[in-house]
């Protein structure tokens, strides 16, 4: 937050705008910067197996998955529900995929989470 304050003071296009204007403009950097960390820690706290996306999700009906249940579960009320979610499937069919992105959503939102294969879940 300092050198953004140096950078301001450095900075004619900063002199014209009023103080409060400046003030919100260096925390709003530095909550978003926060927010960011705070994201990125909770990702690699989970230790998913893939690095997987909602965006690079392939909802396709070939798939088998339903499109807005999948949606629904991104937007995380489940996780406010207090609720689990077991991806079950045989050997090969690309359950680690949609778990994923799912539990990326949540790290999104400030959940935490944690992504485990079933073997190490039960031992």
């Amino acid at each position: 937050m300092r050198l953004e304050l140096h950078e301001h003071q450095e900075n004619p296009r900063y002199a014209e705008l009023p103080f409060e204007e400046r003030l919100g403009l260096l925390v709003d950097l530095q909550c978003t910067r926060r927010d960011n960390s705070s994201r990125e820690r909770r990702i690699k706290a989970a230790h998913f197996a893939l690095s997987a996306s909602l965006e690079g999700l392939d909802l396709s009906p070939s798939r088998g998955l339903e499109r807005s249940f999948i949606l629904e579960l991104a937007h995380g009320e489940w996780i406010q529900r207090h609720l689990n979610i077991l991806v079950l499937g045989p050997t090969g069919a690309g359950r680690s995929y949609p778990a994923s992105p799912l539990g990326q959503a949540a790290c999104i939102q400030g959940f935490l989470f944690r992504y485990h294969r079933t073997s190490r879940m039960l031992h």
